[in-house]
């Protein structure tokens, strides 16, 4: 998968890890912290984690089924338990031998607090549903923010986008310090 990243923000990172390291040749320690910026800033911005890297690779419903359930630190057998089936049938669920049946398949997505499509690896996205119904500022949900995003002229989507890139990076600036400062 190919990503496009903006130049901006990249310059920005680009300029802080310059200015830093030029006024700390002598302490390898500020090299690390602004190479962590820069790592963070692809999390955060671009959702660029080890995690969802390997979710995005997988393509079936036993692989993504393994990875929520080690994620939640549970055995096959305490999931067996869980959807009230036999451990085996959750070992064949993870190994693509057989699937749930569409009832079961929604259980676990609620479980998991993930949507159906995700579980199919169908998309790549790990939102609950309920997250859209959730406060994103008082008299706001989440979906109705994203509805207003969605209605923006794209020049003007394009600006929103800058404007959190800018605040994620000083974010991500702010969390390197405070590691750096322990």
């Amino acid at each position: 998968m190919a990503f496009a990243f903006p130049m901006y923000p990249l310059l920005v990172i680009l300029y802080y890890f310059l200015a830093k390291v030029k006024y700390a040749e002598r302490n390898a320690g500020f090299y690390m912290v602004y190479l962590c910026i820069f790592l963070e800033y692809l999390q955060v911005t671009y959702n660029i984690s080890k995690l969802w890297l390997e979710v995005v690779a997988m393509s079936s419903f036993g692989e993504i089924l393994s990875e929520l359930r080690k994620d939640k630190e549970i055995t096959q057998k305490k999931l067996s338990d869980i959807f009230h089936v036999s451990v085996g049938t959750i070992s064949n669920y993870e190994n693509n031998i057989h699937f749930p049946d569409i009832e079961k398949l929604m259980e676990m997505a609620d479980y998991f607090g993930v949507t159906t499509d995700y579980l199919l690896g169908r998309c790549e996205s790990d939102l609950s549903p309920d997250v859209f119904q959730e406060t994103f500022v008082p008299g706001r949900t989440v979906g109705s923010f994203i509805k207003s995003i969605r209605s923006l002229r794209a020049d003007r989507r394009n600006a929103l986008n800058l404007i959190l890139s800018d605040m994620e990076i000083r974010a991500t600036i702010d969390r390197c310090d405070e590691r750096s400062s322990r």
